[in-house]
């Protein structure tokens, strides 16, 4: 898209010099017009600043004019990254300097050396729009790791080492190198956690760090000494997968470690795939995003593992299966129409007084009639809080988890969200935005409540089977 040729209800970014600084900032705006005696300039109002109560709105000239960058989902930052910062309603470009706990960066930006404490969901990848093009190009994202809580040193060189006496290669890791380590504790065993080498102990063990696992004060990652067969080489990055076939091999991202598994089943429509987990026999939804294809390092490389037989309960035939292959047969249809699967996350709406309109997320546990599900509940918990609230629920109660939709620009007044609030997810309009991407509220029942842009989610319909987005104007 060029700049002189941009189209009304086009997503910009507009590029504006800070009064008494020379900070420049890029403010989120939508094109209202192209004005025909002004040849190379555009009327544009912004999403985040305002002239009084009301958006505010400007003639700029197409050169301080650009495209909104696409949104990009589970963006992770390390040390020396350029960066843009959400700061008083724009973008700002700075660079990380420092990795800090929960989430948090330290960014510093051109004339301001002592930097800024900033959140993660506040910053994106820095880039320059270049004759058409954004710079860095984009690229898919892969599935990062939930959480980050250090730095990750750079991959160290393997060294392969070939012991002709035991007749097999044997990989040696060296210090720094960005490894995964498989568990055996009991409930985890086939999981594979993120870690870096730390240390050589002896000669069959590592001193590894993990990524995304804390001690047990939930102050420092863990440390752990491990023996060397349970540790490889971190696999290579590939090209995201959209679509997942039956009886696939494949890696799914949970509880910050990646389980293997094996697809059982796909739902095309939103394209969530159940996985069987062969160590603890669960069946488990998934987005593709969650999930990458399984590999196995041998003999000193990996290779693609292919898909393979489920030794699981009964023989099913037909719906594309090979004879003899063993998959697990329900009484229940993946379809909607039909019925959700068991272990499938679920929201469930609530009708008691107060909570009228409410979604609290829950997980099927059975199917006791055609029209009743048996759920659990992800946050609420029994009258003694001592574990999680199962009950019965009208299957009309009850929709799939709507699509995650990754949303890192600030939303606009007047639209629709959903707001989690009090354990579950509940239906408003934005009525004020503010600074450093805070909103205020307005539900149904007329009551106004401040939130922040991570408490936020856009609000989607679920209709004849499949989701929609609403307009502004959307009756709720």
């Amino acid at each position: 898209m060029s700049s002189s040729h941009f189209a009304a209800g086009d997503a910009v970014e507009v590029l504006k010099r800070d009064d008494g600084s020379s900070q420049l900032t890029y403010y989120p705006a939508a094109v209202l017009r192209a004005p025909a005696k002004q040849p190379n300039t555009i009327l544009i109002e912004y999403q985040t600043l305002t002239n009084g109560s009301i958006p505010a709105k400007e003639l700029v000239d197409c050169g301080s004019v650009r495209p909104a960058p696409p949104p990009v989902s589970w963006a992770w930052f390390k040390v020396g990254d350029g960066v843009d910062v959400y700061s008083d309603g724009g973008w700002r470009a700075g660079i990380v300097k420092e990795i800090l706990e929960n989430s948090k960066y330290l960014v510093a930006f051109a004339r301001r050396s002592e930097g800024i404490v900033t959140e993660q969901c506040t910053l994106r990848h820095h880039r320059d729009w270049v004759d058409g093009d954004w710079f860095p190009p984009l690229a898919p994202p892969l599935l990062p790791p939930r959480k980050r809580y250090m730095e990750e040193p750079k991959p160290g060189k393997i060294m392969l080492k070939i012991k002709c006496g035991r007749g097999r290669t044997e990989t040696v890791l060296r210090k720094g190198t960005r490894v995964e380590v498989r568990s055996d504790d009991p409930g985890f065993e086939g999981a594979w956690f993120g870690g870096i080498i730390i240390d050589h102990e002896g000669t069959d063990k590592y001193l590894v760090q993990y990524l995304n696992l804390l001690n047990e004060e939930q102050t420092a990652p863990l440390r752990e000494v491990v023996s060397a067969g349970d540790v490889r080489p971190y696999p290579p990055e590939t090209q995201p997968v959209n679509c997942y076939k039956f009886l696939e091999k494949v890696d799914a991202w949970y509880n910050e470690g990646w389980w293997e598994g094996m697809v059982l089943r796909v739902d095309e429509r939103l394209n969530k795939y159940m996985v069987f987990f062969p160590t603890t026999k669960d069946n488990i939804y998934f987005e593709a995003s969650s999930l990458r294809p399984r590999m196995e390092w041998l003999n000193g490389k990996w290779v693609k593992v292919k898909s393979g037989e489920v030794n699981h309960k009964v023989t099913k035939p037909g719906s594309g299966c090979r004879k003899g292959v063993k998959v697990e047969v329900r009484s229940d249809k993946l379809g909607y129409q039909g019925g959700y699967g068991k272990g499938m996350k679920v929201e469930v709406k609530s009708d008691e007084i107060g909570y009228q309109g409410a979604w609290f997320v829950a997980t099927i546990l059975n199917v006791p009639r055609k029209d009743m599900y048996l759920v659990q509940y992800d946050n609420l918990l029994t009258d003694d809080e001592t574990e999680y609230l199962e009950e019965e629920v009208d299957a009309s109660d009850v929709r799939p988890c709507p699509p995650e939709v990754p949303y890192n620009r600030p939303y606009g007044l007047l639209d629709i969200v959903d707001t989690w609030y009090n354990d579950a997810w509940w239906v408003g309009r934005i009525i004020r935005a503010y600074r450093e991407m805070k909103y205020t509220i307005q539900f149904g029942t007329g009551e106004e409540l401040d939130f922040q842009h991570a408490q936020l989610r856009p609000h989607q319909e679920w209709s004849d089977g499949k989701w929609s987005s609403v307009p502004k104007d959307w009756k709720f």
